[in-house]
């Protein structure tokens, strides 16, 4: 998948050539000078989070206290201490999928929701994003006590030479996360299937590309399920996930036959790694990194909920 960058830069030299013609006698008097120690230096993007002056663009917001009915709007105020002028925007996909806690269950949830415009940040200035919350009127006892906490991710691209549409937004918006989209998390009642005549327990994990592995010429995916910040399991895309025409995608964790590879549940779509945890650990996120061809990286988290 190809992706395009372009950064103002700057380079200075100087050179000098004299000759002299002279009584039917061809003499060339020359020098050269050079300016040593020439250097090229890309301009940053680089936002913060003007709460907690944190490298990454985020935000936790926690929800406590609400009584059904409630509906406000918080601010995330975002700084640019780049030496580039930026647009950001809230990331959806990534930030949809940090929901966690009993508030985000249920038939009524809790409702989030915001503008993903891109705004402009010039160098040095701060940017409020508004993130509005709405918990359904008609939401049930069973939420009582409830807790709830989102992290609000932001994207950031630069605005000098980025191409702008006939409404002067920019028209290049790059973005690890918005690539891939988490989507199934199967981890309240585990998953069981049979292959082979053995039976196989474990959990599920789903994502969405905005490209097929072929089409984006991806060339490996790591999907890795956490207890916390324990590694339980890691799997790596096998020759028919890498070679895929479709964009959706899952993969098994599975905690049987532990240590016994020859046991363990084996297919051309994944590398499946060994169960590092016991069979009564439940993962708590997983992350999954894929590389493209071109060198990119793109990474998104989903947590359990």
């Amino acid at each position: 998948m190809a992706k395009k960058s372009k950064l103002g830069m700057g380079i200075a030299s100087s050179a000098l050539a004299l000759s002299l013609i002279a009584g039917g006698t061809y003499a060339l008097f020359s020098a050269n000078a050079v300016n040593a120690g020439n250097e090229f230096t890309a301009g940053t993007v680089k936002i913060t989070d003007y709460t907690t002056g944190g490298n990454v663009a985020s935000q936790m917001i926690n929800f406590s206290n609400l009584a059904p009915g409630d509906t406000d709007t918080k601010k995330v105020t975002i700084k640019n201490e780049g030496t580039l002028d930026a647009w950001v925007r809230i990331n959806d996909a990534a930030t949809q999928a940090t929901r966690s806690g009993e508030l985000f269950n249920g038939a009524t949830p809790l409702q989030i929701s915001y503008s993903d415009e891109p705004v402009f940040v010039g160098v040095g200035q701060t940017v409020e994003l508004d993130v509005k919350y709405s918990f359904p009127l008609h939401a049930n006892d069973s939420y009582q006590s409830a807790k709830g906490s989102i992290n609000v991710v932001v994207d950031a691209v630069q605005a000098r030479n980025n191409d702008q549409n006939n409404d002067s937004k920019p028209d290049f918006f790059p973005s690890p996360q918005t690539f891939i989209t988490p989507a199934d998390f199967n981890v309240t009642a585990g998953h069981n299937w049979t292959d082979s005549g053995r039976d196989h327990k474990g959990f599920s994990f789903g994502f969405i590309l905005a490209e097929s592995p072929k089409a984006a010429d991806v060339r490996s995916i790591t999907i890795e399920a956490y207890k916390d910040n324990t590694l339980l399991q890691r799997n790596t895309a096998g020759v028919d996930a890498l070679n895929s025409t479709e964009t959706s995608l899952s993969t098994p964790f599975e905690f049987t036959y532990k240590g016994n590879s020859a046991d363990r549940f084996a297919d051309t779509w994944w590398n499946y790694g060994d169960w590092q945890g016991s069979p009564t650990d439940k993962p708590t996120k997983v992350v999954i990194t894929i590389i493209t061809g071109d060198g990119h990286t793109y990474t998104a988290t989903r947590t359990a909920y």
